[in-house]
């Protein structure tokens, strides 16, 4: 898993630095691998004592988890549209990555024996990992919105793809380029939907 991810990282870096007419579409692309990739490495590390030398870290970024879903709506949306920029109401997307920030503030307030308290509670019993009870919420509530939310994104990507499918049937406009593109897009919304429901 972290091999994995720091090649996602390695990758959505390269994606984000490159630079042509489709740079915010790519931007997207690689916030969205970056976002994932993120999530292996935090996974990878509940197996090792990364988080008993660094406890101050002990998910910091895991906010970054709510942004996987927007990104790729918005990802699959600028491309489909050819957009540019981003609305200032796209912003909203990235509410949930809000809350669950300010969810952990009471974790990061803790002197550090607290939070080693904390760390060595959960690598004792890893079930406690998805329920999320160092947070402001109750237990549990976090994982479950954050797996709705990317449902509810990837599902939305998948209904733009298909009604540009049908305009462009309608229209009978058939560009072989588009089409790659368009099959580009299906398959990673469907692969994002598979590993989202996992």
């Amino acid at each position: 898993m972290i091999f994995t991810g720091l090649i996602g990282l390695a990758a959505s870096l390269i994606l984000f630095l490159s630079h042509n007419e489709k740079s915010l579409g790519n931007r997207l692309l690689s916030l969205s691998i970056f976002s994932i990739s993120y999530i292996l490495l935090i996974n990878a590390s509940f197996l090792t004592n990364f988080y008993e030398r660094f406890p101050f870290s002990y998910r910091a970024l895991s906010f970054i988890t709510f942004c996987i879903g927007p990104f790729s709506y918005l990802y699959v949306r600028t491309v489909l549209r050819q957009e540019y920029r981003l609305s200032k109401w796209d912003y909203l997307f990235f509410l949930p990555a809000v809350i669950a920030l300010i969810n952990r503030i009471p974790f990061f307030l803790l002197d550090t024996p607290t939070q080693l308290q904390v760390i060595h509670k959960i690598n004792s019993n890893l079930k406690l990992v998805v329920m999320e009870s160092e947070g402001l919420l109750p237990p549990g509530y976090l994982a479950i919105f954050r797996i709705l939310l990317t449902l509810g994104f990837v599902v939305a990507q998948l209904v733009l793809i298909r009604k540009w499918k049908k305009r462009m049937w309608e229209k009978s406009v058939y560009i072989i380029e588009n089409n790659k593109i368009v099959n580009w897009l299906e398959l990673y919304s469907i692969l994002l939907l598979i590993v989202t429901g996992k």
